[in-house]
């Protein structure tokens, strides 16, 4: 599936092609993960992409998702990306090793082509921080870890709904994460 923008102005076009997204941050983790020779798979990949979001919104007050095209539901099996699940869905229980998504931008009568990368310095910095983390959680330890008491998926998931997670409520839920583990150290 890919993002086709194709209906905004010069400027808005620019903008949007600046944001982060869950696609940049799923490859980045993709690159790390190569690097390592670790297999992921579609749950801890949403997973992780999900906690580097809670963890931005936290730390930088800033979004590591696209907000044109990228959300956060609550969903029966946890926080899901539902931009990225349709993108990965084919994967099935399979490693994902060549995921690069593509951002089509209609620029007067061509398109350009962009593989979907993380071009932003602390998003960076906190996907570096969560791949370093949670690479060895199992994907049981990560869907606990997403669905514990009093996270936002806890507090906002209803049977047979997909409600959106709003962003304030993730930040508040990441930065209490922090304080209590700064408590700790």
């Amino acid at each position: 599936m890919n993002n086709c923008i194709g209906l905004y102005t010069e400027q808005e076009k620019a903008i949007i092609d600046m944001k982060p997204s869950s696609q940049g941050v799923g490859n980045y983790l993709l690159d790390l993960a190569q690097k390592e020779k670790k297999e992921v798979t579609i749950l801890p990949l949403m997973k992780l992409v999900y906690l580097v979001h809670g963890f931005s919104l936290a730390i930088y007050n800033k979004s590591a998702l696209n907000p044109h095209y990228d959300k956060v539901e609550a969903w029966k099996y946890g926080p899901v990306i539902p931009s990225l699940y349709h993108e990965l869905k084919r994967f099935g229980s399979d490693n994902i090793k060549k995921y690069r998504s593509q951002v089509i931008i209609e620029i007067k009568d061509s398109f350009k082509l962009k593989k979907a990368s993380l071009d932003d310095k602390e998003i960076t910095e906190i996907t570096n921080f969560v791949w370093e983390s949670f690479k060895d959680y199992t994907p049981t330890q990560l869907v606990e870890l997403t669905h514990a008491s009093g996270s936002p998926w806890h507090d906002v998931y209803k049977p047979d709904e997909n409600n959106i997670i709003d962003d304030a409520i993730t930040k508040r839920y990441f930065k209490a994460l922090i304080h209590v583990a700064n408590k700790e150290y």
